[in-house]
């Protein structure tokens, strides 16, 4: 079921690259099929059978850029392994917007099983079909579905249905697809890519899939860093009920420098610029062969909450109050800290249940470090329940990352471990 879900969002990224708005599932259990759609660009029959058709080829890594300025998520031309992944039998149909008609794929991956047969050895049966929305219409009768596609027009697009499913599609396994899609993307205020998910035997527990906003934390750290291997770093901070902390609190000596004077605890934040280097203070030897150059520009968003507190605690250290339950379910939904390269998730770091969920070793620091918040000389670490977060790269400047062959991970090269400590000295200016 995990390369399933795997080749879905495989499937999606194809309509992200094709500039499409949206990127549509449908689940049709009774039928044993399954939809993907996007309005994106669509093909023409040359590029199908150029292209599509033809596994692992070059033209977006040579085309990195949409026409609309997105990097491509994908590198390679792997749509047909991900569609054998799903079921036995795929129908495409796309249309591309200078073409009148729109262009049917064909194909049963079950003529290509058996001796000395190989993936690469797959044809199809090609035709095609006039009107794209009016067969979305037609074909999916789902008023939910058929409301999103009138608002998104499909005057261009694609749509695969897969049919005879490899897994079995019941509502506990759409539900998992719906929660990782929840952390495909990452959370922005205004996101020009949507995601639905429909199913037809629930039609009213599903729909647009929202990405994960946290406004309930303790603190919160933005990180930017530059091609110069400067990082710039503003940190909120929630934690205290301000009001309640008592005035000869500020009167004290560590008080009187940023940023725990009174003022810095109204604001509620502060900036901090720091480079590698200063980050791996420790670690003096660690760019001999000019590694900080290759990790390139990256963001990194973190929140801190605690998920629990007694009263005692919050009298004493005037924490403000919040609802641990709420905080227990957001945190066993989106912890961890995700990575994402182009807007796009890349898996398994920060997955919930997973041996990557800490990726960046956060439990073992902890562990040999077990400070409270009231040690008096600091050094209070944050283990991995209590923070979650994303980490954006880029193929533009990060280009010693590469996939592992598997396509789950990262090759773990000397740059990936630096950038590892990076991330986590990041998180060491919170507390």
């Amino acid at each position: 079921m995990a390369s399933s879900k795997g080749a879905i969002i495989e499937l999606v990224k194809n309509g992200y690259d094709a500039d499409s708005p949206l990127s549509l599932i449908y689940f049709h259990q009774s039928k044993n099929c399954s939809y993907i759609i996007d309005a994106g660009d669509g093909m023409t029959q040359e590029v199908t059978e150029n292209n599509w058709m033809v596994t692992s080829t070059d033209n977006k890594a040579n085309d990195i850029f949409t026409k609309t300025g997105r990097v491509r998520a994908g590198a390679k031309g792997i749509g047909r392994f991900a569609l054998d992944k799903l079921g036995d039998y795929c129908t495409m149909i796309t249309k591309s917007k200078d073409k009148n008609m729109a262009c049917i794929w064909h194909v049963d991956w079950r003529d290509f099983e058996g001796g000395f047969k190989t993936i690469d050895s797959t044809t199809a049966d090609l035709s095609t079909q006039k009107d794209l929305k009016q067969y979305l219409l037609n074909e999916i009768p789902d008023q939910k579905v058929q409301k999103t596609i009138n608002k998104y027009g499909f005057a261009s697009g694609t749509i695969l249905k897969i049919s005879n499913l490899r897994d079995s599609w019941d509502d506990y396994f759409i539900s998992q697809a719906f929660d990782d899609l929840e952390v495909l993307v990452p959370p922005k205020e205004q996101n020009n890519f949507k995601l639905f998910l429909y199913s037809h035997d629930r039609p009213d527990k599903y729909g647009e899939i929202l990405e994960s906003v946290c406004d309930d934390y303790d603190y919160k750290l933005v990180a930017k860093s530059d091609e110069n291997q400067n990082i710039k770093i503003q940190i909120y901070r929630n934690e205290y009920d301000v009001e309640t902390i008592p005035p000869e609190f500020f009167k004290r000596d560590f008080a009187k420098i940023n940023p725990y004077k009174k003022k810095d605890f109204e604001q509620g934040k502060w900036m901090a610029n720091r480079t590698f280097s200063e980050l791996l203070a420790g670690f003096k030897e660690i760019d001999k062969e000019g590694v900080f150059e290759k990790i390139g520009k990256f963001e990194f968003t973190l929140y801190f909450m605690k998920r629990t507190y007694s009263t005692p605690d919050l009298e004493k250290f005037y924490y403000n109050k919040f609802n641990p339950n709420d905080r227990k379910d957001w945190m066993n939904k989106f912890g961890g800290i995700k990575v994402f390269r182009d807007e796009f998730r890349v898996r398994p770091y920060g997955e919930i249940k997973d041996s990557a969920f800490d990726w960046l070793g956060l439990g073992a620091r902890k562990a040999k470090s077990p400070a409270t918040p009231s040690k008096p000389d600091g050094g209070r670490r944050i283990g991995p329940d209590s923070i979650s977060g994303g980490i954006n790269i880029t193929r533009l400047g990060s280009l010693d990352f590469e996939d592992k062959s598997s396509r789950e991970g990262l090759q773990e090269n000397k740059t990936f471990q630096i950038f590892k400590k990076i991330t986590a000295y990041c998180k060491k200016q919170i507390i």
